[in-house]
């Protein structure tokens, strides 16, 4: 009976790290999957007029209009410019700037100086001649440990 148990127990152990990094795996396809759809929900909120941006003073998912969200919306022009940010960045200074690579879209984890991290969800669009690229980023450091 102690072999046995003894035995399950090394197996659960043996299993752990793989069971952890499935977990993980699991968690970063759903946010993701989570960040691509409010990456959409600013696309389509988003209008050209005489070349310039325009965003609604409401955005159809609220945590982008709230001020305290874990959800940061950014828009940069071709140039690198910060062209719109959601009211949750106004406090926030992340060191971040999107790339114009032609790949599309980009999934990433970055770290600020403070330890801060923070998923980024980027996608590159073009409306109407005007290309621009659009982030929408999730504090982690509520969401998961890197340790």
């Amino acid at each position: 009976m102690l072999a046995a148990t003894i035995l399950a127990v090394l197996f659960m152990l043996a299993l752990l790290p793989a069971m952890q990094g499935a977990f993980s795996l699991a968690l970063q396809d759903s946010i993701e999957q989570r960040l691509a759809s409010d990456v959409t929900t600013l696309i389509s909120a988003a209008r050209v007029e005489n070349n310039h941006l325009q965003m609604p003073a409401q955005l159809p998912d609220e945590r982008f209009n709230l001020t305290d969200s874990r959800l940061l919306g950014y828009i940069y022009d071709r140039e690198g410019h910060l062209v719109w940010r959601s009211r949750a960045t106004q406090e926030e200074m992340i060191n971040y700037k999107p790339r114009y690579d032609g790949r599309g879209n980009e999934f990433a984890r970055i770290s600020e100086a403070n330890g801060q991290e923070f998923f980024v969800y980027d996608v590159e669009v073009k409306l109407l001649g005007a290309r621009v690229r659009r982030s929408a980023l999730l504090r982690c450091n509520r969401f998961a440990s890197t340790n």
